[in-house]
């Protein structure tokens, strides 16, 4: 089940044009002119490994 970071990070990816769909245990995160991402549908135990999956999306191009 994913939480409530994750929740609001992929309200946020929608916002800015973000195609977000669920594809078993990971959100697919693709726009048209930048990489693809995943985001896993829940949050990883410890905070670091969310940061790092922010800071990936923003290297890609994707306004969070």
């Amino acid at each position: 089940m994913a939480t409530k970071r994750t929740n609001e990070l992929v309200a946020k990816l929608r916002e800015n044009g973000a195609q977000v769909v669920k594809r078993g245990s990971r959100w697919r995160v693709t726009q048209p002119g930048k990489g693809l991402g995943f985001l896993a549908t829940t949050d990883p135990t410890d905070r670091n490994g969310f940061d790092n999956k922010i800071a990936d999306l923003r290297r890609k191009g994707y306004r969070v």
